[in-house]
């Protein structure tokens, strides 16, 4: 593979000669301790004050001039926490929900997307039908024919769901 053709220059620091690719003409030091080199004593423009402090990071007053007030701080602490605005969340889209979604697919769909629309339409369960325990329980399928039927799911835990599925032979959606 060929080398891109490069530009030899001179630094302004050590006078020494380097090479940078067209894109990088603009470059005036050969490294950043050459550079670094050259900047000292020199004075820094801007719109600071020199050695005052308050180019500390966290403090902008640098940029406009005059210190931030504790009130203004406040409210950039504030606007910070606040989570931005999602005006489509929470809200029913009637018009493309169901089978009216390009994406529906009815009983076509998977295990997990049968099961996600079980959890939609009846929540979260939260006790178990076999043994009646609190905690983590699941929709199970009834007949494992996974048909969009809410009658046809009933709230396990795992533990009760995994026998179950092995009482019925169901063994192939145990590892899911």
């Amino acid at each position: 593979m060929q080398r891109k053709p490069r530009i030899m220059k001179h630094c302004m620091q050590c006078d020494g000669i380097f090479y940078v690719l067209p894109s990088r003409s603009k470059r005036k030091f050969c490294s950043i301790k050459c550079h670094n080199a050259y900047q000292v004593g020199k004075k820094k423009t801007g719109n600071y004050k020199a050695n005052s402090g308050s180019f500390k990071k966290g403090n902008p007053s640098w940029i406009k001039g005059k210190t931030t007030s504790e009130e203004t701080k406040q409210k950039q602490r504030e606007a910070k926490l606040k989570k931005p605005v999602r005006h489509w969340l929470g809200k029913d889209r009637k018009d493309l929900s169901g089978e009216k979604n390009c994406n529906w697919k009815g009983e076509e769909a998977g295990y997990c997307p049968k099961h996600a629309w079980v959890k939609r339409q009846r929540g979260r369960p939260d006790i178990c039908d076999e043994c009646g325990k609190r905690g983590k329980t699941q929709w199970s399928n009834k007949d494992h024919k996974y048909r969009r039927v809410l009658e046809d799911y009933r709230a396990l835990c795992a533990s009760c769901h995994k026998k179950y599925d092995i009482k019925n032979n169901s063994k192939a959606k145990i590892n899911k």
